[in-house]
């Protein structure tokens, strides 16, 4: 996870006016991608065989990146707080201006901050009718895959996790914005339904492949067993 990131949203839950950066969204989309092309490349025959020191790397990196999900985890359940009581303190003051939702709004996100494992499972039955992975509060995922390549897989699937987690956080902090531009409910839903996804892109690639079937189905079913 990058500063930029984590100051985005550290500085996102104390500046409730602060403009919306667009470039937040794009910079994910290209991240997501890129972990997307990095999880398919192997399966090009021609790289099938990666060399054993970049497995090793690629594993280190992983595990690394694995310690990260409690961390933010925290920091998630923190802004959640903090959105809660700036939400409550705010009600006086925005009822003066005729901007009461806003509070409430605020309040709504905090509680979904500091319920995220239910949030996770609640969006997650909704789109794909199971549980949330990595909703028991650790983030792990072992590819059941043949392929030679899957140490690139579990990587990009990983990434993604910690890249959808930070999208729900996002989505759930621009929840308080609502009121004050009616854009702000779309980039929201769009943060918080596409960080699901990316923390269940293999599930959500599976019931694609099931509904395009063909070529595409085969290759999912390769790349994730």
């Amino acid at each position: 996870m990058s500063p930029t990131s984590t100051y985005s949203i550290i500085s996102d839950c104390h500046q409730g006016n602060q403009q919306y950066n667009p470039w937040m969204g794009r910079l994910c989309l290209g991240l997501a991608l890129g972990f997307i092309l990095a999880g398919l490349w192997p399966a090009v025959p021609a790289f099938a065989q990666p060399p054993a020191e970049s497995d090793n790397m690629i594993v280190r990196i992983t595990k690394a990146l694995i310690d990260w999900w409690k961390p933010l985890t925290y920091m998630i359940y923190f802004c959640g707080l903090f959105s809660v009581v700036w939400g409550l303190m705010t009600i006086p003051k925005n009822q003066l201006k005729g901007t009461v939702s806003v509070s409430f709004m605020a309040i709504l996100g905090g509680v979904f901050m500091l319920s995220l494992n239910p949030f996770l499972d609640s969006l997650a039955i909704t789109l794909f009718d199971s549980a949330s992975a990595h909703s028991s509060g650790t983030l792990s995922y072992t590819s059941t895959s043949t392929n030679p390549g899957k140490v690139y897989i579990e990587f990009a699937v990983i990434a993604m996790a910690l890249i959808g987690l930070l999208g729900i956080a996002r989505g759930l902090l621009l929840l308080k914005r609502i009121d004050l531009s009616n854009s702000e409910l779309g980039r929201a839903l769009v943060h918080i339904f596409g960080g699901i996804i990316c923390i269940n892109m293999p599930s959500f690639l599976k019931a694609l492949g099931v509904t395009l079937g063909g070529d595409f189905n085969s290759a999912v079913t390769t790349i994730f067993g």
